[in-house]
């Protein structure tokens, strides 16, 4: 697949998950048209505290992508959130071990519908408003 083929596909993944998102839950989540030339999150979550890198590729980085996303993230004081799906299979989402209170540095991976459970809890119990819970999010990134 060419470059810009592969760009199409990820635009493509992104606005797939955008959609999803606002259908669940009208966040109003959007493509960050900016991503491309100043890095940062594919999904603007930013009034919840979360941002989204979105992947839709066939050959899996999950570690790189989660670095990536986990650097911008720590920069904007956010939640990093990666998303991906390859090809006829659900989304996945990797979000920090540190949700589980767990006291290490790492990561989980959950399916379409956990995150989604996960986020209504997240938006109902505005537990993304909590500095300690920032803090402990961004210290677990270091």
């Amino acid at each position: 697949m060419n470059h810009a083929a592969r760009r199409q596909k990820g635009s493509r993944g992104e606005r797939e998950l955008a959609k999803l998102l606002n259908e669940k839950f009208d966040l109003g989540a959007c493509r960050s048209l900016v991503q491309t030339r100043e890095g940062g999150e594919d999904i603007n979550l930013n009034s919840i505290g979360i941002c989204i890198e979105v992947k839709r590729q066939e050959a899996l980085a999950v570690n790189t992508w989660w670095k990536q996303i986990s650097n911008a993230a720590a920069k904007a004081s956010l939640m990093p959130v990666l998303a991906y799906r390859q090809n006829r299979k659900g989304w996945k989402f990797v979000l920090p071990a540190t949700l589980l209170s767990l006291e290490v540095k790492g990561k989980i991976e959950v399916d379409e519908d956990v995150f989604f459970m996960f986020l209504e809890n997240w938006i109902s119990t505005a537990q993304w408003l909590t500095s300690s819970h920032r803090i402990r999010i961004l210290e677990s990134q270091s």
